[in-house]
This record gives C-alpha cells, sequence and structure tokens, in this order.
C-alpha cells in the first residue's frame, strides 16, 4: 500500500534466515523497506466463503425447523466449528486438518 511503512526486522529475518541477513523473499537488509513484490507487504482483503456439509438435527424436524434452529435460533454456527475440524480430510498431513472438500463457492469482495 502507498505510504505504509515496511521496515524488514530482524524478527522476520530469524524466521527465514538467510546468510546475508536479508529479507528471505526479496533480499533487502535489516532496516531497509520490504520489495514491492515482496509477499510480506499485506494488505486485508474481504472473503465469502460458501461451505457445505452435512450436520445431523433430530429426525422429526422438516427443512424448516432445521433452518429455523440454523439461523433464526440461539443456535450459535461457533457450535459446528469443532466437528468441522474433526470432519476435515487428513491430506494436507495426519495432524493437519484440510476442509477443502466442504468449500463449494469463495469471492473476493
Amino acid at each position: 500500500m502507498v505510504g505504509r511503512s515496511w521496515p524488514v526486522t530482524q524478527e522476520q529475518v530469524k524466521a527465514r534466515p538467510t546468510k546475508e541477513n536479508t529479507c528471505f523473499y526479496c533480499h533487502v537488509a535489516v532496516g531497509g523497506q520490504h520489495g514491492g513484490e515482496c509477499p510480506l507487504r499485506t494488505r486485508r482483503v474481504r472473503v465469502r466463503v460458501a461451505l457445505e456439509f452435512d450436520y445431523d438435527v433430530p429426525e422429526c424436524w422438516d427443512d424448516d425447523m432445521a433452518g429455523f434452529h440454523l439461523t433464526e435460533s440461539s443456535f450459535c454456527f461457533d457450535n459446528v466449528i469443532q466437528e468441522l475440524l474433526e470432519r476435515s480430510d487428513k491430506s494436507c498431513g495426519p495432524d493437519i486438518g484440510c476442509s477443502c472438500i466442504m468449500v463449494k463457492d469463495l469471492e473476493i469482495l
């Protein structure tokens, strides 16, 4: 971003050390400004993600009741985060859950 300062810090260099004591990505020395193409220069974007997954509700509920429970009741979506993590695919590694199979749409707003 224009006008923002992007100094190379010792902490960043320690995280990905190089022989020259520079940024691993843009090769600028500590105290200098990260190069314009350096990935450590970030900006924030708003992202909308649509997930699709199976969720258990009481058998006697119709779709309207299930929808009410998930959108208009005291239900909090935080209640299913752990369940989603437990269901996540382990294709990224034995200790790393991957939820990519649940993502049906991703949009930068």
